[in-house]
């Protein structure tokens, strides 16, 4: 070694005195001919014909297929990757250098143990990894921190890419010894480094459709053979447009899709005895398990610990737990398949296994479970009672009789006046006429709501005053109807008025029961009644002017859409309230009830910040959790149109009063107000206030101008 650098020193002094040597040597000579032309170089791509780019993960996709996917003895793959030009036609993307592949096949399990079938990932099971990658060049990659062998990525032609392994020493991970290339496999592929036209990365991960198919047919399935939960089910809490992903999942930034879940969360990837121990599952990381045990969150937090209680003692599920089919809906696989790891992730304190709270019934395989649970009282769909709030609809309910109804001005105290009115109550098919106040499945939730219209027209104007209730239970028969009545101020008995139930019932075991002590000792349930409108002026009026409440539609946000995801919205108004409708909820919650625990009670800025997590109820850090994209307005709204043609609120609202004083009317402005529910800071505050809001209640007046905040914000702008 020493040698060589003599040898280079050498070398560096003879040409250094060579150069030294050197005298001058004169001036240049004159530019020669020029040369021949070079051979043309290979053309280059049409402006247009390709892309490089993505606005969106929504604009790529990958164009998979059977014959093109080698997993016999060999690894081999061809795809195509194609975007969007700025017309939205699909083009050739091009310059993708790494994808990961997800490979799978659909295990049957022979055994009396577990589900009869169940995903197993080809990488994990080979290498402990959940995928395989391809990059260009081939080689090695990090990701996260650890080094894989890859793959080698080629793009042969615009937007069409091969992938071979290229690892002698190694076996491809996605080819499985003993592989059975009869059974249903499944492949799909996630691509990496795809950036937008301002150079960010695109937001969601970029992931193939999936291709599940037999290998040694070719055959492509449409039904793999296990869909048990339809991602359909997810997006009624977490979002999502039908046929489009699952919008809103923490868990590893989103994998969109349960049928993606599946590749790592099933029975064959293993937990520790830790993790275990915590309650995150029952030895392994299956989906079935995990989800159960998640939704249960807070109703299981006593039996979780660790960072498994962290991660899920807080979560609340929005519905009712026990209803399978809010997930499993036209899927009979959760009642026909019964195996201890599916029941135990909810009833976590029981092990059939040993009988712990299993009646001491010891059951040492999951094949015994149909003959107490396959049917009958302790059935799937009986002990859960699925399906009794249909079938109790009607079992008992009550209705006003228009005809009956009186306004009147008050016996005793004129700034008052009295509305009676009579109804009707019927219980399994046929008129009740006895007492109610025997009937001890109605809870201590009950009355009749009595309200008016507010001045606005568009909202309901009754607050607290001591009135605006009528007793339900109490009503005396006279022979015909129940007859009860109530006061309200005489100032705000005006335009129409508006009548209906907020009655609680209870339930158990299929039939009207004894309401339980706590709330969740029985089932509650809404009583079935449908308001009844009249005209203060004039009750025998048949032409009666009914709020905007009246159809779903029309107040700007669908009761449907909120048991989308709570199934029923009686289950979350379940301990002081038996409604299930919105005319009913903006008895209280409309925007003259004014400011409670420092915020107005109107349904619509209570919703925003109970979902936003901002609601006076809530303590320092905490939050419902609100599962959907929050800035999804379309998940509650009917519209998209906030603001009417000169400025103003669709709804109709213009302002949220601020003052329990009746002959008070100041009012905060209306916009500012629903914006703030959400967007709440300080610096929001400041721009609303800029723009001619009111904000303060301190500053409120009777009548708000309208806003100017429809100049940027209505709905032909994007901000």
């Amino acid at each position: 070694m020493r040698t060589h650098h003599l040898h280079l020193l050498a070398l560096a002094l003879v040409s250094a005195l060579a150069l030294s040597a050197c005298g001058d040597d004169g001036e240049d000579g004159a530019p020669g001919e020029v040369g021949p032309p070079g051979p043309p170089g290979d053309p280059g791509l049409p402006a247009g014909s390709f892309t490089t780019t993505a606005e969106n993960a929504a604009d790529l996709s990958f164009v998979l297929l059977p014959e093109n996917i080698q997993i016999a003895e060999e690894f081999g793959i061809q795809f195509d990757l194609m975007g969007k030009d700025i017309r939205g036609q699909d083009i050739p993307f091009v310059g993708l250098d790494q994808v990961a592949i997800y490979l799978s096949h659909l295990t049957i399990n022979d055994s009396d143990i577990g589900a009869p079938t169940a995903w197993a990932s080809h990488s994990y099971l080979s290498s402990g990894a959940s995928s395989m990658y391809c990059a260009l060049g081939g080689g090695e990659v990090t990701v996260r921190g650890r080094t894989y062998k890859a793959c080698t990525l080629v793009e042969t032609e615009p937007g069409t890419y091969t992938g071979t392994w290229e690892h002698a020493d190694t076996p491809a991970p996605v080819l499985l010894e003993g592989d059975d290339l009869s059974l249903t496999h499944r492949l799909w592929l996630r691509g990496y480094n795809i950036v937008d036209s301002n150079g960010n990365g695109v937001e969601d991960k970029v992931l193939s459709e999936r291709l599940d198919y037999i290998p040694e047919t070719g055959e492509v399935l449409a039904d793999s053979g296990r869909n048990l939960v339809d991602d359909s089910a997810c997006q009624a809490c977490h979002g999502g447009e039908e046929g489009g992903i699952i919008a809103n999942i923490h868990a590893h930034h989103n994998y969109q899709s349960v049928g993606n879940c599946v590749n790592c969360h099933n029975p064959f990837w293993e937990a520790s005895d830790e993790q275990v121990a915590n309650g995150w599952n029952e030895g392994n990381w299956d989906l079935t398990v995990l989800v159960h045990r998640l939704h249960a969150g807070s109703h299981i937090a006593d039996s979780l610990s660790g960072d498994a209680l962290e991660f899920m003692g807080h979560i609340h599920y929005p519905g009712e737990l026990n209803n399978c089919l809010a997930c499993h809906e036209g899927n009979t696989a959760f009642s026909d398949n019964i195996y201890r790891d599916a029941c135990v992730a909810c009833h976590i304190n029981t092990d059939p296994r040993t009988g712990e709270n299993h009646r001491g019934i010891v059951v040492a395989d999951d094949a015994s479970c149909d003959s107490c649970h396959g049917s009958g009282a302790l059935g799937v769909m009986q002990a859960h009672e699925i399906g009794i709030r249909s079938l109790l609809k009607d079992a008992f309910y009550a209705e006003v009789d228009p005809a009956t109804i009186t306004v009147a001005p008050d016996g005793t105290d004129p700034t008052l006046t009295t509305i009676s009115f009579g109804f009707k109550a019927y219980l399994d098919g046929a008129e009740f006429t006895g007492d109610l106040a025997t009937l001890d499945f109605i809870s201590s939730a009950q009355k009749w709501l009595v309200n008016f219209q507010a001045d606005s027209g568009y909202a309901l104007a009754y607050q607290a005053y001591g009135t605006g209730t009528a007793p339900f239970r109490e009503a005396a028969f006279n022979g015909t109807h129940y007859l009860t009545s109530t006061t309200a101020p005489t100032s705000i008995v005006t335009g129409t008025g508006v009548i209906i139930s907020d009655v609680r019932l209870c339930a158990d075991n299929g039939a009207l029961t004894t309401c339980g002590a706590e709330i969740d000792d029985t089932i509650s349930l809404a009583m079935n009644n449908d308001a009844v409108y009249f005209d203060t002026a004039n009750p025998a009026n048949p032409d009666v002017v009914k709020s905007r409440y009246a159809t779903d539609e029309g107040g700007v946000v669908s009761i449907a859409k909120c048991n989308d995801c709570h199934g029923d919205i009686a289950y979350g108004k379940r301990g002081h309230h038996g409604v299930d409708r919105i005319e009913q909820c903006v008895h209280c919650h409309n925007e003259n009830v004014i400011f409670f625990k420092g915020s107005s009670r109107d349904l619509g800025l209570n919703t925003h910040k109970f979902h936003a997590g901002h609601s006076e109820y809530f303590g320092e850090g905490e939050s419902i959790g609100y599962p959907n994209m929050l800035g999804d307005c379309q998940a509650c709204h009917v519209s998209d149109q906030w603001f009417d043609g000169g400025g103003a609120l669709m709804s109709g609202k213009t302002g949220f009063r601020v003052s329990l004083d009746i002959d008070n009317v100041d009012r905060v402005s209306p916009v500012a107000a629903t914006c703030l529910a959400c967007h709440e800071s300080e610096a929001v505050a400041a721009h609303a206030v800029a723009q001619g809001s009111i904000v303060d209640p301190a500053n409120a007046i009777p009548n708000p101008p309208i806003e100017s905040c429809a100049v940027c914000h209505a709905d032909v702008h994007s901000f």
